[in-house]
């Protein structure tokens, strides 16, 4: 066969050998690894593609109970008839609490808005229609002066998925 090969032994013999005992050749060797390194490469891909999905999964679930938490928290909240957006006449601790749903460090949420209902316009505004003299007073309000609508966005503690809600807080008395 054209494929075998002479050799000589140590005691000057010649012997031949088949293809099969002559091993690898550098270059099918070469392409081995390449092929081996490709899917190596293509299999830890994969994985880490698995695992950055897996934890923006967990980050969306992770802001979805931070955002229902904080409506929870906003709906039972007592209405303030003057709000500020932060502070301590503010939503913000109602909103805040929401975040221990999941642990989160209360950072994680904040006020981005505040609106006043307007029932001439028939329009959310951005003035209070509730007069200063009533602010500091328990006085009944009506219902179109006593709602407010707040913006409230919840960001993942490593800031990178963040979302908001808009709640409506209202003080429906018979």
């Amino acid at each position: 066969m054209g494929s075998d090969v002479d050799e000589r032994t140590t005691d000057g013999k010649r012997r031949r050998r088949g293809r099969r005992d002559r091993g690898f050749t550098l270059a099918e060797t070469v392409v081995a690894i390449a092929l081996t390194g490709t899917i190596v490469a293509a299999v830890i891909a994969g994985v880490r593609m698995i695992i950055e999905v897996s934890t923006f999964s967990d980050d969306q679930a992770g802001v979805e109970a931070v955002l229902g938490g904080a409506a929870d928290q906003l709906g039972g909240a007592p209405l303030i008839p003057c709000p500020d957006l932060t502070g301590a006449n503010s939503y913000e601790q109602y909103a805040k609490a929401g975040a221990s749903a999941v642990q989160w460090p209360s950072s994680t949420v904040t006020l981005q808005e505040l609106k006043f209902w307007n029932p001439d316009a028939q329009a959310w505004s951005d003035t209070n229609g509730v007069g200063s003299e009533d602010c500091d007073e328990l006085v009944f309000l009506s219902t179109a002066k006593a709602m407010q609508r707040v913006r409230v966005r919840v960001t993942t503690p490593d800031g990178s998925y963040s979302r908001t809600i808009d709640v409506v807080v209202t003080d429906l008395r018979d």
